[in-house]
């Protein structure tokens, strides 16, 4: 046997063996890699993710809201130093019930839902409109509505979580240009009136 035969099955598993150390060392985990699926849309057609879909009917900005309560006599108006802006959206989850968070990206800020009456939660098939409230710092350039699933749900009578869920990302982009401009936003019972 020459040299050569001997040498090539060595030379041949030693390519493989740092082949696989490479391989391994590089390539991320499932953990590593996990992160819901994003889905672009935009606010004047339905966007459509793996377990959630949401239409927005309407944009607003103002400078005050005036909330209104059908079960207190006190109605009060809250202005900003900002700008407020209302979406008046339609919610819905596809298969799952399954838990949710929305929040708006402003320019580059991630602004959370102020005094929102939004569950965190619906039933498939059961379309549910709410109306969401941010208080922008200023006027802004972009606008983008962010939705996100979160991974299961928890069981309220043992706290276990019960199921995984579907993980998708909802990023609806609203244009500035349609926002509708009032001085007073009138909120009934924190709907959009």
């Amino acid at each position: 046997m020459s040299t050569l035969n001997k040498v090539a099955p060595v030379a041949l598993g030693v390519l493989l063996l740092l082949g696989t150390v490479t391989l391994y060392t590089n390539v991320s985990t499932l953990q590593e890699s996990y992160g819901p699926i994003t889905v672009h849309g935009d606010a004047s057609e339905e966007t459509r993710g793996r377990n959630n879909a949401i239409s927005v009917r309407g944009a607003y900005s103002a400078s005050a809201l005036k909330y209104t309560f059908k079960d207190r006599s006190e109605n009060f108006t809250e202005r900003t130093q900002g700008q407020w802006i209302v979406l008046d959206i339609v919610y819905e989850t596809l298969t799952t019930v399954q838990n949710h968070i929305m929040y708006l990206e402003a320019d580059d800020s991630r602004i959370e839902a102020a005094r929102s009456r939004a569950k965190l939660f619906n039933q498939p098939g059961i379309p549910e409109r709410m109306t969401l409230v941010f208080d922008v710092p200023g006027p802004p350039r972009s606008l983008a509505l962010v939705v996100r699933s979160l991974p299961g749900t928890r069981n309220a009578d043992v706290g276990a979580a019960r199921g995984w869920g579907i993980d998708t990302q909802l990023e609806i982009r609203v244009p500035v240009s349609t926002l509708v401009h009032r001085d007073i936003i009138d909120l009934y019972e924190g709907r959009l009136t």
